[in-house]
């Protein structure tokens, strides 16, 4: 089935009547996955993760990491973790964050250097769900 949001053309895959879904990168076994804008989404990522919430899923087998086999706790912690991303980029903008780079260092704090271009990209994708949603995020270096 269609899931964008890590990606527009992402696809999962359900083993019925086992239950067992195949989440690709949209849900990890352990961590999150990217968003990464234009591409991702993180309203597609939301309304996928709902979708595959909605399929009663017995068992998570993701690209990446462990299984799962608490599979709607994982979906529903991944969904609280993406949103309160989304809620750090919001107070980090309220806060007078302007740059990527002040955002990043605001939402994902001391994170090495070699995640500092993953994690821009991600709020990208953040402050487009923003606007998307009717906030109204000042411009920023594209």
């Amino acid at each position: 089935m269609a899931t964008p949001g890590h990606s527009a053309d992402h696809l999962c895959y359900l083993l019925e009547p086992e239950g067992i879904l195949f989440t690709g990168d949209l849900v990890l076994g352990e961590g999150s996955s990217m968003i990464v804008h234009p591409d991702g989404s993180v309203s597609a990522w939301l309304a996928s993760l709902a979708r595959l919430a909605s399929l009663r899923p017995t068992r998570l087998l993701p690209s990446h990491g462990p299984a799962v086999d608490d599979a709607l706790a994982r979906l529903e912690a991944c969904r609280a973790h993406r949103l309160d991303r989304v809620a750090l980029v919001h107070a980090a903008l309220g806060s007078g964050a302007r740059t990527l780079e002040q955002i990043r260092a605001a939402v994902y704090g001391d994170l090495p250097v070699s995640h500092h271009r993953a994690a821009q990209l991600t709020i990208r994708a953040y402050l487009s769900y923003l606007e998307e949603s009717g906030e109204k995020p000042p411009p920023l270096p594209w």
